[in-house]
């Protein structure tokens, strides 16, 4: 990324920035005063909360910001608590939505400049807004940059035949 010429050219550090991380766990491998030693994370990252999943992706996350921005203030939140897949309900999703925009709204409640995430929920609407996109949606219009991955899952997507409809005639 070539942070560190952009930050000596540029005089910049991310001093003054608060960056939210929205992800799956941070600390549930239990690395992170490893990584704090190592220089690779600031030793007062803000955890608003680690409902583990057994990644730590969160992390790897606020790593990525801390070596782009070392200036910022990092908050980390997971998305939603861990459940099992294999007994998830339809509730427990529409739950996980909801707890979802509810972390984001708490970080720009904390005066998040920035917030990313790298969450894949593929039961999220996909053709209306809901809960979490309403809630990216109020917190650009408070000036908060929010940038997610459309997915990191490699080639698994939607996929679907074009179905031309013709208008009817008049």
């Amino acid at each position: 990324l070539l942070a560190d010429a952009a930050r000596a050219r540029y005089n910049v550090d991310g001093s003054g920035l608060k960056v939210g991380v929205i992800s799956t766990s941070y600390n549930y491998l239990g690395g992170e005063d490893y990584d704090v030693q190592r220089g690779v994370l600031p030793d007062n990252v803000y955890v608003l909360y680690d409902d583990g999943d057994d990644d730590d992706e969160g992390r790897a996350m606020a790593q990525l910001v801390h070596s782009v921005a070392p200036g910022a203030e990092l908050y980390v939140s997971s998305w939603k608590a861990y459940r099992d897949p294999l007994t998830t309900s339809l509730q427990d999703t529409l739950e996980d939505q909801e707890t979802f925009a509810q972390r984001i709204r708490e970080l720009v409640d904390l005066g998040c400049d920035v917030i990313v995430d790298d969450i894949y929920n593929p039961f999220e609407s996909w053709f209306q807004d809901g809960p979490v996109s309403l809630a990216v949606d109020e917190a650009v219009q408070n000036g908060v940059a929010y940038f997610s991955a459309a997915s990191n899952n490699s080639n698994v997507s939607y996929q679907s035949e074009v179905s031309l409809v013709e208008a009817p005639s008049h």
